[in-house]
Protein backbone atom coordinates (compact mmCIF):
# COMPACT_ATOMS: atom_id res chain seq x y z
CA UNK A 1 0.00 0.00 0.00
CA UNK A 2 1.66 3.35 -0.71
CA UNK A 3 2.54 5.79 1.72
CA UNK A 4 0.02 8.73 2.90
CA UNK A 5 1.67 11.85 1.83
CA UNK A 6 1.75 14.36 4.25
CA UNK A 7 2.14 18.41 4.26
CA UNK A 8 4.86 19.81 5.98
CA UNK A 9 3.92 20.89 9.31
CA UNK A 10 6.43 23.98 8.96
CA UNK A 11 5.04 25.50 5.92
CA UNK A 12 2.65 28.16 6.85
CA UNK A 13 0.53 30.25 4.37
CA UNK A 14 1.89 33.57 2.63
CA UNK A 15 -1.20 35.05 3.39
CA UNK A 16 -0.92 34.00 6.84
CA UNK A 17 2.83 35.58 7.18
CA UNK A 18 1.21 38.85 5.51
CA UNK A 19 -1.29 38.98 8.47
CA UNK A 20 1.23 38.56 11.42
CA UNK A 21 4.06 40.78 9.58
CA UNK A 22 1.67 43.89 8.56
CA UNK A 23 0.54 44.40 12.27
CA UNK A 24 4.60 44.58 13.27
CA UNK A 25 5.62 46.73 10.04
CA UNK A 26 3.42 49.43 11.82
CA UNK A 27 4.71 49.68 15.23
CA UNK A 28 8.10 46.84 15.80
CA UNK A 29 6.33 44.78 18.01
CA UNK A 30 4.73 41.01 18.61
CA UNK A 31 2.22 41.88 20.45
CA UNK A 32 0.00 39.20 20.49
CA UNK A 33 3.16 36.63 20.04
CA UNK A 34 1.83 35.76 16.36
CA UNK A 35 5.72 35.38 14.94
CA UNK A 36 6.35 32.14 16.81
CA UNK A 37 3.30 30.75 14.90
CA UNK A 38 4.98 31.79 11.25
CA UNK A 39 8.13 30.52 12.52
CA UNK A 40 10.21 33.48 13.96
CA UNK A 41 11.49 32.80 17.62
CA UNK A 42 11.33 36.29 19.25
CA UNK A 43 10.27 37.17 22.93
CA UNK A 44 7.10 38.99 22.49
CA UNK A 45 8.20 41.44 25.69
CA UNK A 46 11.09 42.92 23.51
CA UNK A 47 10.94 44.78 19.81
CA UNK A 48 11.59 42.61 16.93
CA UNK A 49 14.77 42.86 15.53
CA UNK A 50 15.00 44.78 12.23
CA UNK A 51 17.13 42.43 10.78
CA UNK A 52 14.39 39.81 11.12
CA UNK A 53 11.67 42.02 9.22
CA UNK A 54 14.14 43.38 6.60
CA UNK A 55 13.23 40.00 4.16
CA UNK A 56 9.34 40.37 5.14
CA UNK A 57 9.46 44.09 4.53
CA UNK A 58 11.03 43.49 0.94
CA UNK A 59 8.48 40.49 -0.20
CA UNK A 60 5.20 42.07 1.85
CA UNK A 61 6.03 46.12 2.26
CA UNK A 62 4.77 47.72 -1.23
CA UNK A 63 1.42 45.32 -0.81
CA UNK A 64 1.07 47.10 2.78
CA UNK A 65 1.68 50.36 1.85
CA UNK A 66 -0.38 49.88 -1.16
CA UNK A 67 -3.60 49.17 0.87
CA UNK A 68 -3.17 51.99 3.37
CA UNK A 69 -2.82 54.71 0.72
CA UNK A 70 -4.99 57.54 2.46
CA UNK A 71 -4.76 56.30 5.73
CA UNK A 72 -4.63 59.09 8.76
CA UNK A 73 -1.00 58.27 10.83
CA UNK A 74 -1.07 59.55 14.74
CA UNK A 75 3.10 58.20 14.19
CA UNK A 76 5.58 57.21 12.20
CA UNK A 77 5.67 54.02 11.09
CA UNK A 78 8.42 51.82 12.29
CA UNK A 79 9.05 49.78 8.98
CA UNK A 80 9.32 52.97 6.90
CA UNK A 81 11.96 53.92 9.71
CA UNK A 82 13.98 51.32 9.97
CA UNK A 83 13.84 50.11 5.63
CA UNK A 84 12.76 53.15 3.64
CA UNK A 85 10.03 53.11 1.81
CA UNK A 86 9.89 49.70 -0.39
CA UNK A 87 10.25 51.26 -3.65
CA UNK A 88 12.96 53.73 -2.58
CA UNK A 89 15.35 50.54 -1.21
CA UNK A 90 16.90 50.28 -4.90
CA UNK A 91 17.31 54.27 -5.21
Amino acid sequence: MPVKRRAGKRRVDVEAKYFVWSAIFDCGWDMFGELEGIGVSVAWTDPVPPEFACEPWERFGGRWMGERVGEARLHPIWAIEQFGRPWERDA
